[in-house]
C-alpha cells in the first residue's frame, strides 16, 4: 500500500483550479477513474463531476507504484469499497464517512468539504486552506470548471454539511535523515551496457547460412534459436559482448542475442517535421473538446484539450496514425495542458479545418 499526505493532496487540487470540462461534463478526472474502473463495474463519464474530482486528487496523490494501486489506496483512505462504489454521489460518498465515524464539525486541511443544496447534501470540494474564519476550498464542476470558493465557521451546519476526514498518512512525508558512511564492499561483476534504441537489422551471414540466436551474447551461450539469411529483424536494443571479426555489439531479438557482424543496419531515418503557419479551427463531429496527444498516436498519453471551435496555430504538420482517411497531425502549443513539463503536443487533421 502507498502513501497520501494531505500536502500532496492541496497541491494537486490547487494545479487543477481554472480546469474548465468540456462537452456534456467531459472531463479528465472521469475518464482517469473509468480507466481503472474506480466505481466497478460503473463508468461515469459525462455526468455532474464534483466527487469525480475528489477521488482523483487522492487517487493521484498517492505514491503507489501502479495505477490500479493508486485507485485502491485512494478506496482505502477515503473508506470505500471496491466493488459497487457509489462515491460518485456527493450524499452516498459522504455516507461513507459518516458509517466510517470519520464525519466532522470542523474542518482540517485536505478534508473533503459536503454542502447542502436544497434539502439534502448535493455538492463537495477539498479544502485547502484555513485561516482564522475563512474556509479555503477547491471544487470541481462549480459552474463548469474546478474553482476556489471561500466560506465561513458560521456556514457550517447551513450551506456546509460537514467534512469527511481520510486516514492521511500525515501532513507531508517526514524528511530522510542522512545515511551514515557504509565500510567499501567488494567489487561487483559487471553490470550489462545500457541497452540502446530500437534498430531494424537485415541478416547477412558469409556463408548463406541461418544466423544463431543465442541466449546470452557469446558463442559459448545457448542457441536458442536461428534467423534466415535475408531475413529483416528488429532489435529493441543492443549490448556489447564476445568479439566476432572486430565486432563487440550483439543485437537483442525476440529473447535472445545475434552478432551485429551477421547485421546490416537499415533502420529508416525519421522523417522530420514540415514547418507550417497554417491555422485551423477545431471541429469535432460530437462537439465535445479536442484530445491532445504526446504522440501523433491515439494510443498516446493524452495530455491536454482544446475546446471545440477554438482557433489554433500549427506549428509543424506530421505523418501519424490514420483517423479515418486522415493521417496528418497538428503540432500546437494552443491547448489547455495537464502538465508542467508538456508545452506542446499532436492533434489530428481529421478533427481540423484550416482558416
Amino acid at each position: 500500500m502507498g502513501s497520501i499526505f494531505q500536502k500532496t493532496v492541496i497541491s494537486n487540487a490547487e494545479k487543477y483550479e481554472g480546469y474548465t470540462e468540456g462537452a456534456n461534463n467531459w472531463t479528465i478526472f472521469s475518464e482517469w477513474l473509468d480507466e481503472v474502473f474506480y466505481y466497478n463495474p460503473q463508468l461515469k463519464q459525462n455526468i455532474a463531476w464534483c466527487a469525480n474530482y475528489c477521488n482523483a486528487m487522492l487517487m493521484i496523490s498517492s505514491d503507489a507504484d501502479t495505477d490500479t494501486g493508486k485507485m485502491y489506496d485512494a478506496q482505502y483512505f477515503q473508506y470505500q469499497p471496491s466493488f459497487n462504489n457509489y462515491s460518485a454521489s456527493a450524499k452516498l460518498y459522504a455516507g461513507y464517512f459518516m458509517s466510517a465515524g470519520a464525519w466532522f464539525k470542523s474542518p482540517e486541511l485536505a478534508d473533503i468539504v459536503f454542502f447542502n443544496v436544497g434539502d439534502d447534501i448535493g455538492h463537495c470540494g477539498i479544502v485547502v486552506g484555513i485561516d482564522g474564519d475563512t474556509i479555503t476550498t477547491e471544487e470541481g464542476n462549480a459552474g463548469d470548471a474546478v474553482r476556489r470558493r471561500y466560506y465561513s465557521y458560521s456556514d457550517i451546519g447551513g450551506k456546509i454539511a460537514g467534512f469527511g476526514r481520510p486516514r492521511y498518512d500525515g501532513y507531508e512525508p517526514e524528511p530522510t535523515p542522512p545515511t551514515p558512511p557504509t565500510p567499501p564492499t567488494p567489487p561487483t561483476p559487471p553490470t550489462p551496457p545500457t541497452p540502446t534504441t530500437e534498430k531494424v537489422y537485415q541478416v547477412k551471414t558469409n556463408s548463406g547460412d541461418a544466423l544463431r540466436l543465442r541466449a546470452e551474447p557469446t558463442t559459448d551461450s545457448e542457441q536458442i534459436g536461428y534467423i534466415n539469411n535475408g531475413e529483416k529483424v528488429i532489435s529493441d536494443y543492443q549490448v556489447d559482448g564476445e568479439e566476432i571479426g572486430g565486432v563487440y555489439q550483439w543485437a537483442h531479438i525476440d529473447n535472445g542475442y545475434a552478432s551485429c557482424k551477421y547485421l546490416v543496419d537499415i533502420t529508416p531515418e525519421p522523417t522530420p517535421p514540415t514547418p507550417t503557419t497554417k491555422r485551423y479551427r477545431v471541429k469535432t463531429n460530437s462537439g465535445d473538446a479536442l484530445r491532445v496527444r504526446e504522440n501523433p498516436t491515439t494510443e498516446s498519453d493524452q495530455i491536454g484539450y482544446i475546446n471545440n471551435g477554438s482557433i489554433i496555430t500549427a506549428l509543424a504538420v506530421v505523418e501519424g496514425e490514420a483517423v479515418g482517411d486522415v493521417t496528418q497531425w497538428a503540432y500546437t502549443t494552443d491547448g489547455s495542458y495537464y502538465y508542467e513539463d508538456y508545452q506542446a503536443g499532436y492533434v489530428s487533421l481529421a478533427y481540423l479545418e484550416e482558416v
